[in-house]
């Protein structure tokens, strides 16, 4: 038995999110019912987290374990034959049997592309999200600066999540801003439900001056929500990348 590491990119726009679910389809169950049938064999993925519906990657790690006689590498072109084309398989090594996916992960960096270019939309509108308003991005950028480092950041977490811890880490956010694009990175040792779309929501409101930069601080001391911003839409975010 081999514990196997794959990396791999999706297009969110038809499936519900990675997770397996009831009655929806998702990432997770497309590939593990993939390689459970190419292989003769129960694939069970771990990832490195879940993303929601609409939500894309750009680098996804999982892990699984096969009985295979063949070398790990193989699995990215048995992958290209029986995956879609909007899920791909772009490495894959045989890891010792202690590894974990979610659990070893020691970064990870999503990011937010909005779109400027209404040419480009109708191209585009399940990757990105339209920004039709001006925004001041030093004032964002500036903004952004509050958050790192550790904090409770229960104020940035939508409801319905199960978690009960909401400490969290951020290393870094940077925003970048071209003619057609406004992306923001945002790099931390984990996120909770929808933490990534409410800040830059958040620091959206800011930029166009809805909000004052000082919501930030507020919300962080008292976890109240409502001091933020909207939570900016699924479609323009990405799973970036992930260091382990």
């Amino acid at each position: 038995m081999k514990r196997i590491l794959i990396c791999f990119s999706y297009n969110g726009s038809a499936y519900s999110g990675y997770q397996t679910q009831k009655n929806a389809k998702s990432v997770q169950q497309t590939i593990e019912d993939a390689l459970s049938k190419k292989l003769s064999q129960t694939i069970k993925l771990t990832a490195t987290g879940r993303t929601d519906a609409g939500v894309h990657a750009l680098c996804q790690y999982a892990h699984f374990d096969a009985d295979i006689k063949f070398d790990a590498e193989k699995i990215v072109k048995i992958a290209k034959v029986v995956l879609p084309q909007d899920i791909v398989v772009y490495s894959a090594k045989q890891v010792p049997n202690d590894f974990n996916a979610r659990f070893d992960v020691k970064k990870k960096t999503y990011m937010y592309v909005f779109s400027k270019n209404k040419k480009l939309l109708p191209f585009e509108h399940n990757l990105a999200t339209f920004l039709d308003i001006e925004v001041d991005v030093q004032k964002m950028q500036n903004a952004s600066q509050m958050l790192l480092g550790q904090h409770d950041f229960r104020a940035f977490c939508s409801s319905g999540t199960t978690v009960v811890d909401f400490v969290r880490t951020i290393y870094d956010i940077k925003i970048e801003n071209t003619q057609d694009y406004l992306k923001f990175f945002v790099s931390g040792n984990g996120f909770l439900y929808n933490m990534v779309r409410i800040i830059v929501g958040t620091l959206i409101d800011i930029g166009s001056g809805k909000l004052d930069p000082s919501c930030l601080e507020k919300m962080l001391s008292t976890g109240k929500r409502e001091l933020g911003g909207k939570t900016a839409k699924p479609n323009g975010l990405y799973l970036y990348d992930v260091e382990y």
